[in-house]
């Protein structure tokens, strides 16, 4: 999988993507002063998604963690992400749960 040196390069790179997906609503956070909110936030079908985005070297904070797993807590999906797809994945497993498989 094709990871990036750069957060920046695989945000525009999701980012592309998601856009051509008809049922997929998605906000790109950029709160820099809210710790650990992530960097994708996905409608898919009707799940909440969440992405965090990193770069090959990227570190995944425990505030991020954190986000993560009280947001996701009630049915969510959500992870890091290094790869476009990794980011497939996490939608592959929200339409999944969507469709209780």
């Amino acid at each position: 999988m094709l990871s990036y040196a750069q957060e920046a390069t695989l945000t525009k790179k999701v980012k592309s993507w998601l856009d051509t997906q008809d049922d997929i609503a998605y906000y790109k956070a950029s709160d820099r002063y809210q710790k650990g909110v992530s960097d994708i936030i996905m409608n898919v079908g009707g799940v909440f998604v969440l992405a965090e985005l990193k770069a090959k070297n990227g570190i995944e904070r425990p505030h991020q963690k954190l986000f993560i797993k009280e947001m996701t807590r009630p049915g969510g999906v959500g992870g890091f992400c290094y790869t476009l797809h990794d980011v497939k994945e996490l939608v592959r497993a929200a339409h999944l749960r969507k469709n209780n498989c």
